[in-house]
This record gives C-alpha cells, structure tokens and sequence, in this order.
C-alpha cells in the first residue's frame, strides 16, 4: 500500500494560504467553464486538463509532494484511468498521456547516461540506438524523400523508446519509488475482473456505457462469449498490461519468501485475464518469456531445466494449435506461405513493401518520415501511394499503419538500420538478464521485470507497435530504473 503523509493540523496552517489560492483559482476556471459550455457542446472539456493539474497542484501542496511524485503517480494512474475516457465519451486523450511519460522521461536522461558509463552491456545498447538514428538521418538526406513535418514527427517518434528508459531512471531520485507500482499490482486485476465480468454477463449494458471504440470483438479461439478489453479500448493493451502485472507477481513469489502466496495467486489471476483477452500474439509472447524465467531463474541448472521444459512446451504449442491451427494456416497463406499464394495480410504487405525500400535504396533507407512511422502515417503517405497501398482496403487506417514496429526501421533506414535496432534491443535485454543472475530479494525482482519483460516484447514485436507505444513499453521501462535504485539502496545499506 503507498503510505500517505500525515496531514496535522501544523501542515494545515503553513500550506493553507497556496491551498485556498489554488482552490479559488480552481473554482474560477469551473465558473469559466459553465457559461462557456453553454455556447456548445463539450466546451467544458478545454478547461479540465488545467483544472485538474490544478487540483493535482493543490494536492501536492497540501501534502507536501514533490511533482516527480505525483508526476509518476499520474503517469500510473492515467495508464489505466484515460481509456475509460475514451470508451465512455469517445475523447482520445490516451496519446496525450504520452507527453507526460516523455517529460518525466527527460529528468531521467543524466540518471541513464550515469549507468552507461558504468556497465558495458547498456552502453553498447545505447551506442546501437546512436547508429540507428543516425542512419535513420543520414537515410533522408540522401534519400532526398523526407518532409519537414513527417521527418520533425518521426524522429520525435523514435526518442520515444529512450525518452521511457528515462522515466525509469527518474525513479533514482525518489525514495522507495516502487510502493505505487506494488499497489497498481496488488489491486488492478479488480476493476479488471469486474468490467470483464461486466463484458461476458451483460454485453448489453456494457456497450452502452462503454460504445467507444467499437464493440466486444468475437474470440478466435471460439472459448470464450468475446475478447476481453477491461478498462482499455482494445484487448491487446489489456493483454500486455496483464502480462506485465503476471511477470511482476510471479517474481515476487520466487524472490520474497513473505510475499510467496500472495505473488502465485496474483500471478494466475493476471495470466487468466490476459487468456480471457483472447490475444494469440500476446500469449504466445508471454509463454516464451515464463519459459525463459525457468529457464533462466538458476544458474547453473539451465541443462536440467532444459530436459523439464521441453515436454511442457511441446503440450503448451499442442494446446495452442488446437485453439488456433486454422487460422494459423489461413494467416500463412495470407502471408505467402502457400506455394503460389500472393502475400494479402496488411503486416506482410508493409513489411513486403519496407524491405523493397531497402533493397532499392541500399545501403540506407527512404529516410525519416516516408514509410512504416507515426511521421508518414499523419502528414506523408506519397511513398505508400507509389507501392500501390491505396487499392488495399486496409490503407489510410493508424490500427494497420501503426500495427507492427520493425518495418519503420527497415523502411526508412534499411538493413543496417534494423541490425542495429534489433542489437539496441537485445543487448538491452541481456543487460537486465545479467543483473537478475547476480542480485536477489527485491532488486532481482526489478531485474527480472525489465529482463523478461524485453523478451515479452521482443516476442510481440513483429504483429505489435511493442517498443513504439510507450503504454505498451512502460512498465518494463519502469523496472530498469526501479532495479538500478534498489541496487543503489543495497549498496547503501552495505557499507
């Protein structure tokens, strides 16, 4: 539980002349508010982000936070409260919270490049994550093909990865920065559990509370009454939130002996509401990531636990064909699999067209803003339309655009590009898998949260935006910083 700040009635006296000002200030823009949303529909809706960073600057006044604090406690809380705006109302501020994940992110960039200098593995990555966005630069401006908005756009696009990593490290300035992570995981899966509830029993009512985005989607699998979306508007961001909440639990049950019950029992209620999202990507990814935790969980026993884990694999993938070996092979010969079979599913189209634009701009891409990014999809689709896109019904529409992550580097900066992505990526991963062998208690816990949270992702990468949408990032970008502030803390505590 996070533990609060007495409120005494000394605390009162001293904070109660900005309280009262704030609180006035915040009454004003409610009037404002009133008479302007008389002169249209939804004009109120202008004035609650202010009012509400007013009653958070009332908040922290009265109870003497820092606004890191309360910074990361809405990065948090937004993660699961902002969806439901959109579901209810129809009001997209989830990209919004982007903006607030990046800020926090740039007071943790000097945090980050401190633990570079430090440990080889994290400065490789970042110096891969260098080359890549220079050959992603150095691509339009040779390419010539690059756009001032759509380039300006995507570069911000690709910070967004680092700019996450960041927010974790701005964790290093707080003390016991995990208490509000440990409390989203002892009591998330309860509004979850309820809305899919909710879902399944009375999908009526459901979807009139709840007609934003679109409806329950029909489950795949033929299991389940739908896919399940809990507080989210799509079930694939219900399946990697419980995914992560899934890593986090089960690591507390291995590593904290007095959190053993508690972390198993949070642990299956978390897997059973990523099953009932009904996502196959997701849950392939997530098996891959508990089957690295065995595997990886002792050292010295990998051989062992190698003999105990095949059989295990081999029943789970004879239980996942049986759910999805149709529409597995449908998918394949969709993705050209079939001897004759033209390639008609939109991720092996883009990826189809991304590395045609490899080839002909070899050794480099089309350059920033062209192909495969958030920059082309908004402002540039000249290329797109080039290819022959526009007689696919699919074109125009972010949820194809934007599905998949690897296709943009590839694209837009080519083969040497996307190694080095994939490197960034990788070694950032075996930087975390290193650190969990060599730690315990907590901080393994942290460890093993961004290390098996990577493979997760890396797992979901190719039919996900994955490291590209930072609700999908955040989690695991959290741990790294939460693991290096434990370590910090240990050490502190050993001298």
């Amino acid at each position: 539980m996070i533990a609060l700040p007495r409120l005494t009635a000394e605390r009162v006296r001293e904070t109660w002349p900005t309280a009262l000002g704030l609180a006035a200030l915040f009454a004003l823009l409610l009037l404002i508010g009133l008479f302007t949303g008389l002169a249209g529909s939804g004009a109120w809706m202008l004035l609650l982000v202010p009012s509400l960073a007013f009653v958070a600057a009332m908040a922290a006044a009265m109870l003497r936070l820092s606004y890191l604090k309360m910074g990361i406690a809405a990065l948090l809380l937004l993660h699961l409260l902002l969806p439901l705006l959109l579901k209810t109302k129809g009001i997209n501020w989830v990209n919004n919270w982007q903006f607030l994940a990046m800020g926090l992110g740039l007071t943790g960039l000097l945090a980050l490049a401190r633990e570079a200098g430090r440990d080889g593995l994290l400065r490789a990555s970042l110096i891969c994550y260098g080359l890549f966005l220079a050959l992603m630069l150095l691509s339009a401006g040779v390419a010539g093909q690059s756009r001032g908005l759509a380039a300006a756009y995507q570069l911000f696009s690709l910070l967004k990865p680092l700019l996450m990593l960041g927010a974790g490290f701005a964790l290093l300035r707080l003390a016991s920065p995990g208490r509000p992570l440990w409390w989203i995981n002892d009591w998330s899966w309860l509004p979850l559990l309820a809305l899919v509830a909710w879902q399944w029993g009375a999908p009526g009512s459901y979807t009139q509370v709840f007609p934003y985005p679109h409806g329950p989607a029909s489950d795949v699998g033929g299991l389940l009454p739908s896919r399940a979306f809990g507080v989210y508007e799509h079930p694939g961001v219900l399946a990697s939130f419980t995914a992560a909440m899934t890593l986090m639990a089960l690591l507390r049950g291995l590593n904290l002996p007095q959190q053993r019950r508690r972390g198993l029992l949070l642990a299956l209620i978390y897997f059973a509401l990523l099953l009932a999202s009904g996502e196959r990507g997701e849950l392939a990814a997530m098996l891959v990531s508990l089957a690295a935790l065995y595997l990886w969980n002792r050292r010295g026993q990998l051989a062992s636990r190698l003999v105990l884990v095949l059989p295990m694999v081999a029943l789970l993938a004879a239980g996942y064909w049986m759910l999805y070996g149709d529409t597995l092979v449908q998918e394949a010969a969709q993705w050209g699999g079939a001897r004759h079979s033209a390639i008609e599913h939109p991720r092996a189209q883009l990826y189809e067209g991304a590395a045609y634009l490899a080839n002909k701009h070899f050794p480099l891409g089309s350059g920033l803003g062209t192909y495969g990014g958030a920059g082309a999809a908004k402002f540039d689709l000249s290329i797109y339309l080039s290819l022959g896109f526009g007689r696919h019904w699919w074109f125009g529409e972010d949820n194809y655009l934007l599905d998949i992550f690897w296709h943009n580097a590839l694209g837009e900066g080519g083969w040497f590009a996307l190694v080095a992505q994939v490197l960034q990526y990788l070694l950032l991963s075996a930087y975390a898998l290193r650190h969990y062998l060599g730690s315990q208690g907590l901080q393994r816990v942290y460890w093993g949260g961004a290390g098996f949270g990577m493979i997760y992702i890396l797992g979901n990468s190719l039919a996900s935006p994955s490291f590209q949408d930072p609700r999908l990032f955040v989690w695991t970008a959290l741990c790294f910083g939460l693991a290096v502030q434990q370590r910090q803390a240990d050490e502190a505590r050993a001298q």
